[in-house]
């Protein structure tokens, strides 16, 4: 049994914490309040959960913790809703370039490719812990039945990102996960809090999706649901627990140290994936046509 005196430098601990938090929180909030519109959006996204990961870790290139100096420059822009050096005048589509075009444009394919990095990210994790995990699975066509919402998706050939078998337990249902990465600087979400934008995205792929999965495939639907910042949605939150408990079970590791390194690589995964909307070359396909390599070295008279 601790002593009389222990008990009181114990408590005397807790309270100097206890007050050191709240000037610390009462100090935020003057901060907040002074701040700019954008500004104040900036420190809301860099303070969500997740967000802060890669700045976190140290750069250890072999556990694809690092990032290159400019990689670096523009991240930490990127975070705070400065202006990053050296980016071009306009886009190749014609719009004038900035910072939230550059995440949104699809010239080039940059955001179908941040969202694959995601998903093959998660369908990784889930092959560790997880039977039967399928890569864009294929929906059953509808036979007859109607969905309640005009927004759901009915399209022969429908699919979801991901399928995973006994990931909530050893039941019948099969889980099926898709994922959403949105923009929260984008000028639509100015005046929603991020909390707000997660419902919305959460809510828009359940009224596309869960009630197909639910009623046709006879399983769960949960959309993971991310910013291009690195914070994620509720569902997605539950999600990503559960998946680091079961990594963390099956190799004996700390829940809190998997759970971080999770959050850690996914973290790495939507800036780099951020970095490269902002940095990659955009350029218009070629359709021209493709000639035999063999006859055209023939006719070249390449040898």
């Amino acid at each position: 049994m601790p002593s009389d005196l222990g008990i009181q430098q114990l408590e005397e601990k807790n309270l100097a914490r206890n007050q050191r938090k709240a000037m610390e929180t009462a100090s935020v909030t003057e901060l907040l309040a002074i701040l700019p519109a954008k500004q104040k959006r900036s420190v809301e996204i860099a303070s969500e959960k997740g967000a802060s990961s890669w700045l976190n870790a140290l750069p250890i290139a072999r556990h694809g913790f690092a990032l290159h100096k400019s990689a670096f420059r523009d991240a930490i822009c990127l975070r705070y809703g400065w202006q990053p050096p050296l980016l071009p005048s306009h886009c190749i589509c014609g719009s004038i370039y900035t910072v939230v075009h550059a995440m949104n444009c699809p010239s080039g394919g940059f955001p179908s490719i941040r969202h694959n990095e995601v998903r093959d990210l998660t369908s990784a994790f889930l092959s560790e812990v997880c039977h039967n995990v399928h890569t864009e699975p294929t929906l059953q066509p509808l036979q007859g039945e109607h969905l309640k919402y005009k927004s759901a998706n009915g399209e022969v050939g429908a699919r979801l990102d991901i399928a995973a078998q006994n990931f909530w337990g050893k039941n019948h249902q099969t889980p099926y996960f898709d994922v959403r990465i949105f923009n929260p600087f984008a000028q639509s979400y100015a005046n929603s809090s991020m909390s707000k934008c997660y419902r919305k995205h959460e809510l828009d792929k359940k009224r596309e999706y869960e009630e197909r999965v639910r009623e046709i495939e006879h399983g769960s639907f949960s959309p993971l649901v991310f910013s291009t910042a690195g914070g994620m949605g509720p569902i997605a939150t539950t999600v990503y627990k559960r998946i680091a408990s079961l990594i963390a079970d099956k190799r004996q590791e700390p829940y809190s140290t998997t759970l971080f390194w999770l959050r850690c690589k996914l973290s790495f995964s939507l800036l780099r994936s951020a970095i490269m909307c902002l940095r990659g070359t955009r350029s218009f396909h070629s359709h021209s046509q493709h000639h035999s390599i063999a006859l055209a070295c023939a006719e070249a008279k390449v040898h």
